[in-house]
C-alpha cells in the first residue's frame, strides 16, 4: 500500500501544471476523441529486462472533446468491473462561456449516479490565466475558493485560498529573478496555524546544452521533512523524466522515485515507467502505463 500510494503521488506530481511548468504551443490532444491508459504492475527482471504482468490491474478510459479537454473518466479492475466513480473519477460536463470583455469562464459539474454532487466555475484573465476558482458542493454550498494575483508582466505572485466560510486559509507568494516567467522561490503560509508555520520550495533551472533538454529542481522543506524534485524537459518543452526524493530528519526513512515518460511525434504521451527506492535499497521497476488513442472522424 505504501508503494502504491508513492507511485501514485509521482504520477500526479508528474502531469501536474503548476507556475513553473514549461508552456505547449499547442494541445497534442485536439481530435482525440478516447484516451486508454493501461496500468502494468512490475514482475521480475529476466535476461537484463524488465518484465510486467501481461494482464492491466487498472484500467482508464477518458473521453474528450474536439478541442481535446477530458470531459469523463471511467476506471475499471482487472475483471473488468467498473470502479467506484466518486473515489477514482468524474464524469459530467464542462460548459466554456464569454463575457461581455471577453474573457473567457468555465463551468464544470460532476456527477455521480446522475445527480450532481459538486460544481467548478473557472474565470480567465484577459491574457487567459485563471484568475479564480470556486469549487462548490450539491447544494450549490461553497467548498473552496481560489484566487490569483498577476504582475504587470502577466506572472502569478500570489495565490490564496479560501475555506467554505470563505474565510483566507492559505497563501502562496511566487519570486522571480529579474524578467524571467519561471519562479525560483514560492513559500507556503498557512494562516490558519501560526505565522511561522510554512513551506518553501526553492527552484533552480539550468540548461545542459549538448542534449537540449532543461532541467528544473525544486527543494521542499517543512519543519523536519525535505523532498527534492528534479524535472527533465526535452527540447519540445515536454517532461520526460522526473526524480522525487522525501527525507525525515527525525528518521531514516527516505524513499525516491523515478519516472519516464516517453511521446510519440505528435506530443502525445504513449508510455510512462516508474521505479521505487524505501531507505537505502536499490531502485527497482515498479509499474508501467500504455496510452491507446482514438480519434474523431472528419465528419465528427
Amino acid at each position: 500500500m505504501k508503494q502504491f500510494i508513492l507511485v501514485l503521488f509521482a504520477i500526479l506530481l508528474f502531469n501536474s501544471c503548476g507556475e513553473t511548468e514549461i508552456e505547449e504551443e499547442t494541445n497534442p490532444y485536439k481530435g482525440v476523441k478516447t484516451k486508454k491508459v493501461s496500468h502494468y504492475n512490475f514482475l521480475k527482471e529476466k535476461f537484463g529486462e524488465s518484465v510486467y504482468e501481461k494482464k492491466p490491474y487498472r484500467l482508464e478510459i477518458a473521453r474528450l472533446n474536439v478541442d481535446g479537454e477530458v470531459i469523463e473518466i471511467v476506471y475499471y479492475d482487472s475483471t473488468g468491473k467498473e470502479l467506484d466513480i466518486d473515489k477514482f473519477g468524474k464524469s459530467g460536463e464542462r460548459i466554456k462561456k464569454y463575457d461581455e470583455s471577453g474573457r473567457l469562464h468555465i463551468i464544470e459539474r460532476n456527477y455521480l449516479s446522475g445527480k450532481q454532487y459538486e460544481r467548478w466555475e473557472y474565470e480567465y484573465t484577459e491574457f487567459d490565466s485563471i484568475k479564480s476558482i470556486i469549487n462548490t458542493d450539491e447544494n450549490n454550498a461553497l467548498k473552496e475558493r481560489l484566487e490569483n494575483l498577476f504582475d504587470s508582466d502577466n506572472r502569478k505572485f500570489e495565490i490564496n485560498k479560501y475555506d467554505i466560510n470563505n474565510n483566507l486559509k492559505s497563501k502562496e507568494k511566487i519570486y522571480y529573478k529579474g524578467k524571467s516567467k519561471y519562479p525560483n522561490k514560492i513559500v507556503e503560509y498557512n494562516v490558519e496555524g501560526d505565522e511561522t508555520d510554512r513551506t518553501e520550495i526553492e527552484y533552480t533551472w539550468f540548461d545542459i546544452d549538448s542534449v537540449n533538454i532543461k532541467t528544473r529542481l525544486e527543494i521542499s522543506s517543512i519543519e523536519n521533512f525535505t523532498s527534492k524534485q528534479l524535472y527533465a524537459y526535452n527540447k519540445s518543452g515536454k517532461k520526460v523524466e522526473s526524480n522525487f526524493s522525501y527525507h525525515s530528519e527525525d528518521s531514516e526513512y527516505s524513499t525516491t522515485v523515478v519516472s519516464t515518460a516517453n511521446y510519440d511525434s505528435t506530443g502525445k504521451m504513449v508510455s510512462f515507467f516508474n521505479k521505487v527506492a524505501f531507505e537505502s535499497d536499490e531502485l527497482e521497476p515498479s509499474e508501467k502505463l500504455i496510452f491507446e488513442y482514438e480519434y474523431y472522424d472528419d465528419e465528427d
